[in-house]
C-alpha cells in the first residue's frame, strides 16, 4: 500500500517503555523489564490504524443464574 501524499497524523521514533523492578524493604529498584524498546512507525491521515474494539471484549460477563 503506498500512502504517498498523504499527511503524517502520527510519527513516533524510538519509543521506549521500560518498567522497575522493586525489591526489599524500601522497594529499591534492582533492574527494569524492557516492555518496548526502540520502536519507531508512522500513521498517516486516512491511514487505517487497526485500533477497534471487538464484540467479544466489550460485552459484559453472563449473568450468574
Amino acid at each position: 500500500m503506498s500512502f504517498s501524499g498523504k499527511d503524517e497524523f502520527l510519527r513516533v521514533e524510538g519509543l521506549k517503555k521500560y518498567f522497575p523492578i522493586r525489591k526489599g524493604l524500601l522497594k529499591k529498584v534492582v533492574n527494569h523489564v524492557k516492555a518496548v524498546d526502540g520502536v519507531s512507525f508512522t500513521i498517516r491521515e486516512g491511514e487505517p490504524s487497526g485500533s477497534w474494539e471487538s464484540p467479544a471484549v466489550a460485552s459484559p460477563p453472563p449473568a450468574e443464574p
